[in-house]
């Protein structure tokens, strides 16, 4: 017997599933393409991880950056005002 595992979450590349360590599948269903797996009957501990992907580290940095280019600019506002 089988058993299919719906999970509320969008299948983003990179995704990744453990059950009991081993990797699994992950499946899409429905119109959202929701993250579906398929298991064996038993009992499992499941892991669900989103690893980054090059442009989501690119993505990551920019933001990054620009949060500490806005946090420098305010700061040196800041010092101005108390000069």
């Amino acid at each position: 017997d089988e058993a299919s595992i719906q999970v509320p979450q969008y299948n983003f590349p990179n995704w990744q599933a453990n059950a009991n360590g081993k990797k699994i599948k992950i499946t899409e269903s429905g119109e959202l393409g929701l993250i579906t797996l398929t298991l064996d009957k038993g009992d499992y501990q499941v892991d669900l991880k989103l690893k980054n992907t090059p442009i989501r580290s690119i993505g990551n940095l920019i933001s990054f950056f620009s949060w500490f280019m806005l946090f420098w600019f305010f700061l040196r506002l800041y010092q101005r005002r108390n000069i």
